[in-house]
């Protein structure tokens, strides 16, 4: 590959000089030598992978070179696409013809040889559609010695599939995340007396338990939210990030039209739903000009918005501007054309508040506006999207940085009512609130506050309220809640037939 003798030497040097013991019992037992190829876990492994890698990748591409060679069938105009590889997880992309399935693994024996790795075809599936005549399959598996499975299958943890989505395809996926929940569940939400499993009533919508905690929820993220927030990132990636994916996406469905007014048209479930963000993205997008590079119309490059949309109705579009640097001369704003192209408050703007683009070879940077560091984030963009309730000073001292989330979750339930406590408590022959009211009272009397006619409420708002040292002031924060918790402790106590003093 070109490498020099020292850089060789070095790589050589590393790896011909590893030892390995057994453990046994715990011991180590006896040595042995490498003999080649890295151990597992060598910080120069990686390294000399990429390079074997990069190389096999070069010859991949080098294929559409070779006019014998037919490769896959992609929309007119896309990139030419025959391999995707993550890793040592490789995906390659072919027709059926038996020339170009010949050249194909004419390039793996290659890699063999130059690499020393061996392509495990035990470990390796083809997939053909469903409807591949068995004569094209036979074929196929013959020229690769690849036996040959159904679709989907999974690449990087998600499904792959060419039919309609079904509920089976993500059944994997499902399962990891409601394992992920169960146990999730159990160690931050679990309340005495309940259960993990079964029925339950829902005491409070899922909207209002993903506000944030100071607004009156549990600081959930919906994830409605965020997936829309994701898909948001997808756009800003798709418009600011030039890459294999987003060029395959532009011709794909753009085709000669720019991003921002292509029409809604069928396309796939990812293109469908990063159209429904667009524009919430588009106006978030700042470009800072350096050498004009911007689109003129297209790009929010004066603050104001994309030229295209902030212009009147009426307004022909000269299409034959296509970046600002067309619109300067010598450095400065050629403000005759400006005039020609867009009314005049908005020329006035330009001029008097944007600095001409001067020649450069550095392109105008996107940013984020939402953000001051000016680089998208997922969070600032689902905060710009998320629900939104005034924020109440009962919400912000009910949970108190140290005390176990199920506590102060527990106080937010008897705050907002989310418990039948009262038909529940009578049973048991005392009332809940009151109950709690009592123990407040007993705790802020001896500190020397009046709790006389107060409410479940009052007295925990007092108690947050108090004025003391500043010592004090977590303890009381957090007392109206252990109060809460530690009298639903004992009401369970006392159902399942334990005994429980009212002292």
């Amino acid at each position: 590959m070109g490498f020099g003798e020292r850089f060789i030497g070095l790589v050589f040097g590393i790896i011909s000089n590893n030892w390995y013991s057994v453990m046994l019992n715990g011991q180590p037992y006896g040595f042995f030598k490498l003999t080649r190829g890295v151990k597992q876990g060598d910080p120069i492994s990686p390294t000399l992978f990429i390079i074997a890698a990069e190389a096999l990748s070069r010859g991949l591409n080098a294929l559409h070179l070779n006019l014998h060679f037919c490769g896959f069938g992609l929309p007119k105009w896309s990139p030419k696409i025959n391999h995707l590889a993550y890793a040592d997880d490789s995906i390659i992309f072919s027709s059926s013809d038996e020339t170009s399935l010949q050249l194909i693994m004419a390039v793996l024996s290659d890699y063999e040889a130059a690499s020393g790795q061996l392509i495990n075809k035990a470990k390796s599936v083809v997939y053909l559609h469903h409807n591949a005549p068995i004569n094209v399959v036979n074929k196929v598996v013959r020229i690769s010695g690849i036996d040959r499975q159904d679709f989907p299958f999974t690449y990087l943890g998600c499904p792959i599939y060419y039919a309609k989505r079904k509920m089976n395809h993500y059944q994997g996926l499902i399962t990891k995340v409601m394992n992920k929940l169960q146990t999730w569940k159990g160690k931050l939400l679990s309340v005495g007396g309940s259960t993990m499993g079964g029925t339950s009533r829902h005491w409070s919508s899922w909207t209002n338990l993903c506000l944030p905690s100071d607004e009156g929820g549990i600081g959930f993220r919906s994830l409605h939210d965020v997936s829309k927030a994701l898909f948001c990132k997808l756009w800003w990636n798709f418009r600011t990030k030039p890459s294999l994916w987003s060029s395959f996406v532009s011709q794909k469905y753009c085709k000669k039209l720019n991003p921002i007014i292509v029409p809604w048209r069928d396309g796939s479930h990812i293109w469908r739903r990063m159209l429904e963000c667009r524009d919430i993205v588009e106006h978030q997008i700042g470009w800072h000009p350096r050498m004009g590079s911007s689109l003129f119309w297209y790009e929010n490059w004066t603050g104001l918005g994309a030229l295209y949309f902030i212009t009147p109705p009426d307004l022909v579009i000269d299409e034959s501007v296509n970046n600002v640097h067309e619109v300067v001369r010598q450095d400065t704003w050629d403000v005759d054309k400006l005039v020609e192209l867009l009314p005049e408050e908005i020329v006035e703007h330009i001029v008097d508040n944007i600095r001409p683009p001067a020649a450069s070879d550095i392109v105008d940077k996107p940013f984020w506006m939402l953000e001051t560091r000016e680089s998208f984030s997922v969070k600032s963009d689902w905060d710009f999207l998320r629900r939104r309730k005034d924020p109440a000073m009962a919400y912000k001292k009910m949970w108190v940085h140290g005390l176990p989330f199920k506590i102060s979750f527990f106080l937010w339930k008897v705050w907002k009512a989310k418990l039948p406590l009262d038909d529940w408590m009578r049973r048991l022959g005392y009332f809940m609130p009151s109950k709690s009211t009592r123990v407040c009272t007993y705790f802020l009397t001896n500190s020397g506050f009046s709790m006389a006619g107060l409410t479940l409420h009052q007295a925990i708002i007092k108690c947050w309220t108090a004025k003391v040292i500043h010592r004090l002031q977590p303890i009381l924060q957090a007392l109206p809640a252990i109060i809460v918790w530690e009298l639903w402790k004992r009401r369970n106590s006392q159902k399942y037939g334990e005994m429980v003093t009212i002292n």
